[in-house]
């Protein structure tokens, strides 16, 4: 959110130590400058994680820890099992009843909840042969939003979104 970067590693600090994160894979501009977290091993996104554990995760067990923002205070996780997760992006689907022609256009941050569940993976899995088997999705660096809001609009314009979500401010910024 264009804070300093040193306060930007001090909240991702945190939250590797509280998470118990081991690994943690970024965009390779990031690479460098959280690569001194303690305990954590930070990879590109374009490298192949050697060594990981290819195991079948119960889907009752918590495995994925939603953080909040820290806006109001300090952040905190909430451990979520991938059936509380599908129970979320289903009652997405549910509600909006995609069709094999749309496309989602985002420019919400990939951590935090609208951006990640809402609309990565709710894209995704509609997309997916279970429900309508295709569909595209639009990602927008969310920085690129903040410098330039019409970025949003015209990207929905461009390639024809049918889907996209903000809150209030992102409407009033656009």
């Amino acid at each position: 959110r264009g804070s300093a970067i040193e306060d930007y590693f001090g909240l991702v600090t945190e939250i590797c130590r509280t998470a118990g994160v081991q690994s943690l894979v970024t965009d390779a501009k990031y690479v460098y400058a959280l690569s001194e977290l303690p305990s954590v091993a930070v990879y590109p996104f374009e490298f192949e994680l050697p060594n990981v554990r290819r195991s079948p995760l119960e889907s009752s067990s918590a495995s994925f820890v939603q953080f909040t923002s820290g806006s109001t205070s300090h952040p905190k996780g909430v451990p979520l099992t991938l059936d509380e997760l599908a129970s979320n992006v289903l009652a997405i689907i549910d509600r909006l009843l995609p069709r094999p022609a749309d496309v989602s256009c985002s420019w919400l941050p990939l951590s935090h909840d609208m951006g990640f569940v809402g609309m990565l993976l709710t894209s995704l899995c509609a997309a997916g042969q279970r429900w309508v088997g295709g569909g595209s999705l639009v990602l927008i660096q969310p920085e690129e939003f903040l410098r330039r809001p019409e970025t949003w609009i015209d990207s929905c314009a461009q390639y024809h979104a049918t889907m996209t979500a903000a809150p209030n401010f992102g409407l009033d910024l656009a």
